[in-house]
């Protein structure tokens, strides 16, 4: 090989070794610039200031569906569920009136607090305040306030 040859293999070895420094440093760069986004992304492990959501679900270990906050069509709302998933206490606000249910096991209203409408067995509905109290026997029977 001549001194050409010689001197061109040369600096095709220096430019080759600069690209393999600059790949080098732009990995490095783009390792630290993921490290911090994956840091700063996780965030400090305590308590949020605010959580921003229309709708949480809490189930249970088995995945059941036990506690519902929402908010939907302008009623505000908090389920609370048995074991079996079906509601059996709530607390809403349905407009300005707000009310609080309890249900049985049998999906039977037992006790509201609030406003509401309660629709009777002869057929006839009736408003109720939200000032009122209302309990349900489980022969059907009713004692209201006022």
């Amino acid at each position: 090989m001549n001194d050409a040859g010689l001197l061109d293999l040369t600096q095709r070895m220096e430019r080759l070794e600069q690209e393999t420094l600059r790949w080098r440093i732009g990995a490095a760069i783009v390792a630290l610039s993921l490290c911090l986004v994956v840091l700063v992304g996780a965030g400090p492990s305590g308590v949020s200031e605010q959580v921003v959501t229309k709708r949480l679900v809490v189930v249970d270990e088995t995945g059941q569906r036990r506690a519902e906050l929402n908010v939907t069509n302008s009623v505000p709302a908090l389920y609370l569920a048995g074991r079996d998933g079906v509601d059996r206490a709530w607390l809403e606000v349905s407009g300005d009136a707000p009310r609080l249910v309890f249900r049985d096991e049998r999906k039977r209203q037992r006790l509201v607090l609030g406003g509401f409408s309660l629709y009777l067995d002869s057929g006839v509905t009736e408003v109720r305040p939200t000032s009122s109290l209302v309990l349900m026997t489980e022969d059907g029977k009713l004692w209201k306030a006022p």
